[in-house]
Parts: structure tokens; C-alpha cells; sequence
């Protein structure tokens, strides 16, 4: 895989159209070194195979981020045990 940290893209379920309910995300490659989200490579899927997740993103910044997460409590939670899974998952194969 050529990246190694993803963000959660939730720019397109901005309006709210429940995009996510069927538990897959758009995962954007995100570049550490140049705090630059790869727009145009989103791979949809429930969660990375390879790679860490390392955030959520919006096109509209931080605030947007917010407002989604905020108005979206039990998307959240399921990225919140996924995240903890992969943690673990992980951990057991250091």
C-alpha cells in the first residue's frame, strides 16, 4: 500500500443523506509530512486493510467535522470500535 495513514473523509454525507448507515467510509490517504489529504483516491470500505486510520476530515475544516460528528453520535461510536479493534489488532501482531 502506498499510504500509511487514512482520514475519514465525511465531506459527502454533509447533508446528512446517511451515506454511512451502511457501514462502509470513505477513507482518504493522508500525507503526515505535508498535512495534506490525497483528495481523488478515497477507497470505500469498512476499514482500511493496511494503514492506520488516523482521523476524521471535512472540506469545510474543522467545524464541519464537528457539526458531523455532533448531529452523527452512533456513526461515531462505530468508528470509535473500530478504531479500538484495529488498536488491538495491532498491538497482538507486534
Amino acid at each position: 500500500m502506498i499510504w500509511d495513514e487514512w482520514l475519514i473523509d465525511v465531506t459527502s454525507d454533509v447533508h446528512n443523506e446517511e451515506i454511512f448507515t451502511t457501514r462502509v467510509f470513505c477513507f482518504s490517504p493522508y500525507e503526515r509530512d505535508t498535512g495534506k489529504v490525497v483528495s481523488g483516491m478515497g477507497l470505500i470500505t469498512d476499514w482500511p486493510d493496511d494503514g492506520k486510520v488516523v482521523g476524521i476530515y471535512h472540506m469545510g475544516g474543522q467545524e464541519a467535522v464537528d457539526k458531523w460528528m455532533d448531529n452523527n453520535p452512533d456513526i461515531v461510536a462505530i468508528i470509535e470500535e473500530r478504531q479500538a479493534k484495529a488498536t488491538a489488532d495491532e498491538l497482538t501482531d507486534e
